[in-house]
């Protein structure tokens, strides 16, 4: 029943971000939001749903860190790192800045952070087939 519960705040999460991606305009119109809003949305997203599996299998993973699935959270923790750092060089954010700092696009890097974010979002679907939960 827990890990229900877990996996049913995580779709939530997850539509909830995604209800997120179109915000309205001063004329009320919905208009898409910036990408880098998106791909922001998509870290949290998959954050989220390996938090999750850290906590279900903490126990699990502290006894046999070489199962297949605890491999897996750990390579997709280090994706989400990695994904992370690639879109605030592509924003040219630093961790000094505020959540609302306009981001000033380095076009040379979004081949970088775009396979960023493939690679995390890859390996957070292997995490959740390892796991069971349909991803």
């Amino acid at each position: 029943m827990k890990n229900s519960r877990i996996y049913e705040s995580v779709i939530l999460l997850v539509l909830a971000l995604v209800m997120l991606g179109c915000v309205k305009n001063q004329a009320g119109q919905t208009v898409p939001q910036p990408p880098e809003k998106t791909w922001r949305d998509i870290i949290t997203a998959d954050h989220a749903v390996l938090v999750a599996e850290q906590t279900r299998r903490a126990t699990a993973c502290k006894a046999n860190p070489t199962a297949s699935v605890c491999v897996a959270i750990n390579k997709a923790g280090a994706a989400e790192n990695i994904a992370r750092d690639a879109l605030n060089v592509y924003c040219q954010f630093s961790p000094a800045d505020p959540p609302t700092k306009a981001c000033a696009p380095v076009p040379s890097a979004l081949a970088a952070l775009q396979s960023a974010l493939g690679q995390l979002s890859d390996l957070t679907t292997q995490v959740q087939v390892l796991s069971g939960a349909t991803p």
